[in-house]
């Protein structure tokens, strides 16, 4: 939809979910109960008067403005309108959330546009990437150009393309909302969000076999080479390796991760922070869903707002002046992008400094704001108890959804000791969560699922891989709920013990290690089973596209363990390659494999086995360096869901384990 036919919008009967009623003689918006469907992607406002005597700001968010984790209960749009009525000497001012989690770039257009007939005072908009589907609204000749690109150095060229085609998205959105403070003469201020750059870990969601440059041998033997000398203490050789690295490719994210844990082990701040900012930038390069806190889009907004006389309020500023020139971490967000209720505080407190002013509010200082003298009082919204219950599940919420993205123990771990810290009541809701995903069956007809939904934990159930059967065993995340809950005296270790022995230990038969519920590479391996020419379940195989594959085998140390395995390799390996197979990083098979399907047979003896029942299983594959894919580099484009994938590593069809 274009600028023009967004401004000529004549539905004036509705503003997104809510729809125009009259009662007595007014006009307002409510929630349309025929789209009760969409209620949980759209902010928990009910009623909307057409008209009020107070001051309004309408306030636009996607799912990091909405408050993701904490809404309704807790909103930066509630938060802001107690800051801005604290500000102001006279006259209330009504914040008006029309946010949206699901907000795209026409959503957005739509909401601006009908959201006039409201005649607010001010815009507020926070948003991270909703000008991404407008952004790649392709032609079939660029198409037809992106498709045929094959050879991994024009990736120089595609970063140029999609930098040309965001400035496109961004240009076209800035003249929009300049047409809009035009029309109706009214401020707007545009909120760049800030991102995680100490906590998140990139390596966690990124497939670590992509973008090596068409040398993936030589690129994962110096990232082996690096994490080795990471974990002896060796900084000088980690930074050696990285920078190889960097000479083979700089569209990885874990080289600039390895030398931001360098720096930061070595007291450098300043340039930790330099290089987490760098590998989040690589986020360009995976072309989906690129956030508005990447370096290069950043830059495109500001200057483009700057052109047409938006105001924008920068939290990578504001943090930084917030954090004394700090890394953003946990401290400001729940997972990637996320803000915790601190960091909503934070940048809400700078959103209304800038708002206040414009709008009629007393003189505010920078000094106020960081000082908390101008500051919502939050003991008015809820009781303490009711607070701490809102933070700590939370908490409770962002460890399952940091598990589903491949995040690390610690992080997991922190959240869930914080859930307990803020809602001690969350022990019952970690023994519920650890019983449903310790059960192999699907969520969906678990009792605990229906529970748990009672709670509002819905939002981090993986609807999607549930409806593929692609139930994980989420092992971190047991672990950290297992000792979270030890930290209170709650000690599950041996029920967890018994459920997963149950659940997912050698049965008659063997147990498929090829069932997702076995994968260690959660949730990105998802979809890697891929389907022959018949499409019957049995002709499925497992294609790893990294360096590495790592498996889950359940079992006691009190038999022994039969390994049946079928596997194969893309191409033929060199001469002194070969696959080897660990068993908790003891070796228990060393081969030369073929291009063909092969049997092995593997007996591990229960002296291998370990005592903490679940054992990890890794398969190294042989990778030989090579300058063009076979493929093409990017798969899907059209679709908007485009990523690069190498050739695959290694194949398996079949991989079973029983009791000897």
């Amino acid at each position: 939809m274009s600028k023009e036919e967004n401004m000529n919008c004549n539905k004036k009967d509705r503003i997104g979910i809510w729809k125009a009623r009259e009662r007595a003689g007014a006009i307002s918006f409510e929630r349309d109960a025929a789209l009760y469907r969409e209620f949980s992607y759209w902010a928990w406002t009910l009623s909307i008067p057409l008209k009020s005597p107070n001051k309004r700001v309408v306030f636009i968010g996607d799912s990091v403005g909405m408050g993701h984790f904490y809404q309704p209960l807790l909103t930066p749009a509630q938060y802001l309108e107690k800051l801005l009525n604290q500000g102001m000497s006279h006259n209330h001012i009504d914040v008006i959330d029309l946010s949206c989690k699901t907000l795209d770039y026409n959503k957005f257009m739509e909401i601006c546009t009908s959201s006039m007939i409201l005649k607010p005072d001010a815009l507020m908009i926070f948003i991270g990437n909703s000008w991404w589907d407008y952004a790649f609204e392709m032609t079939d000749d660029e198409i037809k150009r992106i498709t045929s690109v094959k050879n991994i150095d024009n990736i120089d060229y595609m970063s140029q393309f999609i930098e040309g085609k965001l400035k496109s998205a961004i240009v076209s959105q800035m003249a929009f909302l300049n047409a809009i403070k035009e029309k109706y003469d009214i401020p707007i201020i545009f909120i760049i969000p800030e991102v995680n750059l100490k906590d998140w870990q990139n390596e966690g969601c990124f497939f670590i076999g992509s973008l090596n440059g068409g040398k993936p041998r030589s690129w994962s033997a110096l990232k082996e080479k690096a994490q080795i000398a990471y974990n002896e203490g060796d900084y000088t050789l980690v930074e050696e390796a990285a920078e190889e690295m960097l000479e083979i490719t700089t569209y990885n994210p874990i080289p600039y991760e390895l030398l931001a844990k360098c720096k930061m082990n070595q007291g450098d701040i300043k340039q930790a922070k330099r290089y987490y900012r760098m590998a989040f930038n690589t986020q360009i390069y995976r072309f989906k869903n690129i956030p508005s806190s990447i370096s290069v889009v950043k830059e495109l907004i500001l200057k483009t707002a700057l052109i047409y006389g938006i105001e924008v309020l920068d939290l990578q500023k504001v943090f930084h002046r917030q954090l004394l020139g700090g890394i953003p971490g946990k401290d400001m967000f729940l997972d990637s992008c996320h803000l915790t209720a601190n960091g909503i505080r934070v940048a809400m407190n700078h959103a209304a400094l800038s708002l206040l002013p414009q709008i009629g509010g007393i003189g505010c200082k920078a000094e106020d704001i960081m000082e908390g003298k101008i500051e919502a009082d939050e003991a008015d919204e809820a009781d303490e108890k009711d607070r701490n219950m809102i933070l700590g599940k939370a908490h409770l919420l962002a460890a399952i959804h940091c598990q589903h993205e491949g995040q690390p123990y610690n992080l997991l771990y922190y959240h869930c000791i914080e859930a307990l810290r803020y809602w001690p009541q969350s022990t019952e809701a970690m023994k519920m969560y650890i019983q449903l995903i310790t059960a192999k069956v699907p969520w969906f007809i678990h009792k605990n699922y229906t529970e748990l939904s009672k709670i509002d934990f819905w939002p981090v159930f993986p609807k999607k891989s549930q409806l593929y059967g692609l139930n994980s065993m989420e092992k971190e995340l047991i672990n950290a709920m297992v000792d979270a809950l030890r930290s209170v005296n709650i000690d599950m270790r041996e029920k967890v013990r018994k459920y997963i022995i149950d659940g997912f230990g050698p049965i008659d038969g063997g147990t498929n290690l090829l069932e997702p519920y076995y994968w260690g590479k959660n949730p990105y391996s998802y979809g890697k089973i891929h389907q022959g020419l018949d499409t019957s379940k049995d002709y499925g195989y497992y294609k790893e596209i990294g360096t590495e594959s790592l498996f889950y085998l359940v079992a006691d140390d009190k038999h022994d363990i039969v390994l049946d395995i079928t596997l194969r390799i893309p191409e033929e390996s060199q001469m002194n390659d070969e696959v080897v197979i660990r068993l908790n990083k003891n070796p228990v098979f060393r081969g030369r494999v073929c291009s063909q399907w092969r049997d092995y047979r593997i007996v591990i003896p229960k002296e291998t086995i370990g005592k903490a029942i679940i054992n990890y299983i890794t398969i190294k594959w042989p990778l030989k360096d090579k300058t063009e894919w076979e493929s093409g580099i990017f798969n899907r484009f059209h679709e908007g869901s485009a990523h690069i994938f190498p050739p695959a590593s290694g194949n398996i069809i079949r991989f079973k384990a029983r009791y000897l």
